[in-house]
């Protein structure tokens, strides 16, 4: 098992790779590169909030409760056959999500 340090270390050279391999893409095609991190961040949020939901619930009645995966994979399966019984575009589907 690394230290601190070594795990640090590991961590920047994985960020040089990715830097080194991304950047002629990110210079080539900007918009391209601005996609991939809004989805990148857009996908952390959610992994975020998950973890979020499970820390809450562990911390208050210390048993880690895995219900909440039925409930992302129930609004998973049912967010596209909506989107088309609705006739949502693209643009109109997720600004409908946030204030579902």
């Amino acid at each position: 098992m690394a230290g601190p340090g070594g795990t640090w270390a590991f961590v920047g050279a994985v960020v040089l790779v990715l830097a080194v391999l991304l950047t002629p893409r990110a210079a080539s095609d900007p918009s391209f590169f601005l996609q991939i991190l809004v989805y990148g961040l857009a996908n952390g949020a959610i992994y975020a909030l998950i973890a979020l939901g499970y820390t809450m619930v562990y911390g208050i009645i210390e048993l880690i409760n895995f219900a909440h995966g039925d409930v992302f994979t129930l609004g998973a399966f049912l967010s596209l056959p909506l989107i088309g019984a609705f006739g949502l575009t693209e643009g109109q589907a997720p600004s409908l999500g946030l204030y579902a």
